[in-house]
């Protein structure tokens, strides 16, 4: 069997003085998790259009700190050619605001979500609790109803602007933050607000997009 191919977005940094200065980061981590759930993750840089993402069977719109346009067209094109897609993070961010369709008020500021300077070997401390719907993508994933997982965010998707018209929530924080949005239809596009990417046990997601990858090649 081909392993299917998965998609990673870029964040940009723009530099328009020095192209020196201006490059596409990715976070090593995305691309390792996709290898060990026995997919092959490949980097999606400038142009992105529908002749680069056909070559892709799923996607990752990975974290990150402001939300570019090619997370929009990637979702867009997910959407309307019935790709799997995780979001995570700034992805799930980005989600919010596919559904709001304007980048006004679509995140609120959030707080004891971020313990900041970010150390592995103190991962405790970026982690809390969240609640799963029972009746979700998510769920099926994890088969447990709370999961702890590991925050660094400050921002997070306003609940008011989820009218469930592409996306619902299935996923809150144990303030009430908004942590997991999926598509409302069949098509598996699920994003987190927290980072999978970290831990091992969280492997099953990345398993899951690989998963529902291959049934896309067929």
């Amino acid at each position: 069997m081909n392993k299917p191919i998965i998609g990673i977005i870029g964040v940009k940094l723009i530099n328009e003085e020095n192209p020196f200065l201006a490059y596409t980061k990715f976070v090593s981590n995305y691309g390792k998790r996709v290898r060990e759930a026995g997919g092959i993750p490949i980097g999606l840089f400038e142009d992105i259009n529908d002749d680069n993402l056909s070559l892709c069977d799923g996607f990752i719109l990975q974290g990150g700190l402001d939300i570019n346009d090619d997370y929009l067209k990637v979702l867009d094109y997910a959407f309307k050619n019935n790709k799997p897609l995780l979001g995570i993070c700034l992805g799930v961010q980005a989600m919010g605001e596919y559904e709001n369709e304007t980048s006004n008020e679509t995140l609120i500021k959030v707080d004891g979500h971020n313990a900041q300077n970010f150390e592995l070997s103190k991962l405790d401390l970026f982690k809390h609790k969240i609640y799963l719907d029972k009746y979700s993508k998510i769920y099926d994933v994890y088969k447990e109803d709370v999961l702890y997982v590991p925050s660094v965010h400050d921002f997070a998707v306003d609940e008011r602007v989820i009218k469930n018209k592409y996306f619902k929530i299935t996923g809150r924080a144990f303030d009430g933050t908004t942590e997991v949005l999926e598509s409302i239809n069949d098509n598996w596009i699920v994003g987190v607000q927290f980072h999978p990417e970290i831990e091992d046990k969280n492997l099953v997601l990345f398993e899951e997009l690989v998963k529902e990858a291959i049934l896309n090649k067929h």
